[in-house]
This record gives structure tokens, sequence and C-alpha cells, in this order.
């Protein structure tokens, strides 16, 4: 595989550098620019021999906090501030805790980008639980997101509530 070049489709994007891999794979260093809108952004690989499958990657406003195994119960889940984007991955089966601390009356949301990323079958539900265990909403499809989750709740008292995470 030659690479030529990635293909944006919307502005603010700029190829910083990229090495090819013994597998034939690409990896891609890509600078966002102070243009670069938020949200969906499609993109292409171009090669000598022509150009890979459209995929998307999605620009948030939020710094990126990768996900940290083992979080597959919730003794183990991963602590997060608020306003995070995390990166991760969510194999069949697996399912994944995260914890974040309120204050009462506080509005807490939580979105999933799974399916809208168009790489596997992924089709993921969003619980929330408090402190107690008690389940305070839970999230399958949204008709704007389609098989990505969304709960957006104010939390009821001062605490840490947890959000499990998995594939239905």
């Amino acid at each position: 595989m030659l690479f030529r070049s990635l293909m944006f489709y919307r502005e603010g994007m700029t190829l910083e550098r990229f090495e090819t891999k013994e597998d034939k794979r690409v990896v891609a260093v890509v600078r966002l620019d102070a243009s670069c809108p938020l949200g969906e952004h499609p993109i292409r690989l171009r090669t000598a021999t022509g150009i890979s499958a459209l995929r998307v990657f999605y620009v948030g406003p939020f710094p990126t906090v990768v996900e940290q195994e083992p979080n597959n119960d919730r003794a183990s889940a991963q602590v997060l501030a608020m306003n995070v984007t995390v990166e991760g991955t969510a194999a069949t089966d697996d399912v994944d805790w995260y914890a974040v601390d309120a204050a009462q009356g506080q509005r807490v949301s939580f979105e999933i980008e799974g399916a809208r990323l168009g790489r596997t079958m992924f089709d993921p539900v969003l619980t929330v639980f408090d402190a107690s265990g008690r389940k305070l909403a839970r999230s399958d499809d949204v008709p704007l997101l389609g098989h990505d989750g969304f709960v957006s709740l104010i939390a009821p008292a001062a605490g840490r509530y947890f959000i499990e995470l998995h594939d239905a």
C-alpha cells in the first residue's frame, strides 16, 4: 500500500504526519485548527491503488480520557471528571463502568457514540445508578441518535453516580 493522502470533507483539519505499519495500516496524526467545527467528520484514505471506505470520527468540545481496564463492574468503575470524552472500546459481552461525582441539583449528561461510528454492529445501552445502586435512567436507542444512547438528569442528591455501558 502506497499512502498518498487523507481526504477530508470538512475544513479545519491538516495531516501532520503518518506512519505506514507492516500490517498494511497507516497511523496518521491530524491537526485540528480552531476553525474545525464540532461534530461528525468523514474521512478517507487515498493510496496508489484507490480510496478506502468512508470512516467518520467526532470532534467534541471536551478533553479526551482513555478508558482504563479493568472497569468491568461497579467496584472497579473508572472515576471521571465532569465534561470529558472517554475514548475506549466495548467488545461483545463487555460491560464498562464509569463514575462521576455530582452536587445535588447538578445536571449530568451521558452520550455514547457507538453505532454512529459505523465500524461495528455495536448497539450500546447506558444505565445510570445512584450511590445506593438504584437505577435512575436507562437509554438504549434515541430517535435523534439512532442506536446510540443519551441520558440527562438532575442529580437528586450530592454523591457518586455510576454509568454502566454494554452492548444490547
